[in-house]
């Protein structure tokens, strides 16, 4: 297991995030910082380095409060150790859940767009939106061909009635139009009866007879009649047929507009395309989707069996423990005891130590011991180039006074006792 080494052991029970959840469930206030004190970790089997059995307690002031404290340890601590064993799984379960939340939004945006396609054509595929199209366009094609036919016709009557109208034509607008109205008939009819005895009269009788000219006179008004009524019909037939005309246009027209819809829809290249790319989208969604689910379910196994690899046995239960042994605080008396011999050492020591610091400062009255003489002063230091100096000119000196006091000696008996006293004053110099 990875983590039965002791020492790795010792730092996951007083890792503060521990301790802290620790003091978190027991509502302590200093953040377990006291806890991380009072807990004690005891290995009691090791194989191969690996600890195999632990023994944990925590101190507290009552048998009860320790073991609730060791009660809460050891489950946040089997808590932690699970969550730790199966921390790096439990991140590639969060990832493959995060992919096949996003396929399933993929295929279902795929699903709508299909069912969306679908009913704008009123078809499942493609195929059978086609062959809808086609039936539709078979039936305004044969509408189409139909309203032309009307159109062509009423364009034909309409212009020889107005050809009549005009004078351009003589053909009488009920044998063009295959319609009889009976006061016309009856009007022509009366118009050639009057024509035919004005013919035979014409055989009869002259010119300027009465005869002739009373026939005359009958026929003008049977023709002013006939055509006024004539004119009148051709107007109403002419107004009629514009109006079936205009009619048959507006119709031509739906059908042309309808065609054309049609025949943009039948144009289902991109309609096609668009339709095969959903679907292959759903099939490439559908599969990655189901991927991304056997992975999950295989990421969520392996969870499952990290936390149990890295499961934690409690073969006993915390109890209430002992009470711990209370140091025992010594009497004054024991203290003096304990105490005296090692104040007489350090008062030995200290005097040794006094002595022989002092030393360095029995010069002077050893000096003026050894002399007779009072210290009046002392010399201070000189530099080194300074002091060599110095002493090169007290050696030139000596030499100049050992000169002076021989030549002394042998001329004059007081030069004793002047060279002594030069003695005696070269000597306290060198001293200093």
């Amino acid at each position: 297991v990875w983590f039965a080494d002791q020492k790795l052991l010792s730092e996951l029970i007083l890792s503060r995030e521990l301790v802290g959840r620790v003091a978190s469930r027991l509502g302590l206030a200093d953040e377990g910082r006291l806890l991380r004190e009072q807990i004690q970790i005891k290995p009691v089997s090791e194989t191969r380095g690996q600890v195999t059995l632990l023994a944990i307690s925590v101190s507290a002031e009552n048998g009860e409060e320790s073991q609730k404290q060791t009660r809460a340890l050891v489950e946040e601590f089997i808590t932690y150790v699970e969550e730790l064993s199966a921390r790096e799984f439990a991140g590639t379960r969060q990832f493959l859940e995060d992919l096949v939340a996003e396929a399933r939004t993929n295929l279902d945006a795929t699903e709508t767009a299909i069912l969306k396609w679908q009913e704008e054509h009123e078809a499942l595929s493609v195929e059978q939106a086609l062959t809808a199209i086609a039936d539709r366009e078979n039936q305004l094609e044969a509408q189409k061909n139909e309203l032309q036919q009307q159109v062509a016709g009423l364009r034909s009557e309409l212009a020889q009635l107005e050809d009549f109208s005009s004078g351009r034509s003589s053909t009488p607008p009920w044998a063009v139009l295959g319609q009889e109205r009976s006061g016309l008939a009856n009007l022509q009819q009366d118009v050639s009866q009057q024509r035919l005895k004005l013919a035979e009269l014409h055989e009869v009788f002259t010119e300027e007879s009465q005869q002739i000219r009373e026939q005359t006179r009958r026929l003008g008004i049977v023709e002013g009649v006939y055509n006024r009524e004539l004119s009148a019909t051709v107007r109403s037939f002419i107004e009629e047929k514009q109006a079936s005309l205009g009619k048959a246009l507006a119709a031509l027209k739906t059908v042309d507009g309808g065609l054309a819809e049609v025949r943009k829809k039948r144009d289902v290249g991109d309609q096609r395309l668009q339709l095969a790319r959903l679907q292959r989208q759903l099939a490439m969604y559908e599969d990655n989707y189901n991927s991304l689910m056997t992975q999950l379910y295989k990421a969520r196994v392996a969870e499952q069996g990290s936390r149990r690899s890295g499961a934690i046995s409690i073969l006993e239960a915390p109890g209430q423990g002992k009470p711990a042994l209370l140091v025992e605080r010594p009497s004054s008396a024991r203290r003096l005891l304990i105490g005296f011999p090692f104040c007489l050492i350090f008062a030995f020591t200290i005097v040794l130590l006094l002595d022989y610091l002092s030393s360095s400062m029995r010069i002077q009255p050893r000096v003026e011991e050894a002399l007779n003489l009072p210290i009046l002063g002392s010399i201070p230091r000189l530099p080194d180039d300074l002091a060599e100096e110095w002493e090169e000119l007290k050696k030139a000196a000596v030499r100049e006074m050992v000169a002076v006091g021989a030549g002394s000696r042998s001329g004059n008996g007081n030069g004793n006792g002047n060279g002594n006293g030069n003695g005696r004053s070269h000597s306290k110099n060198r001293i200093n």
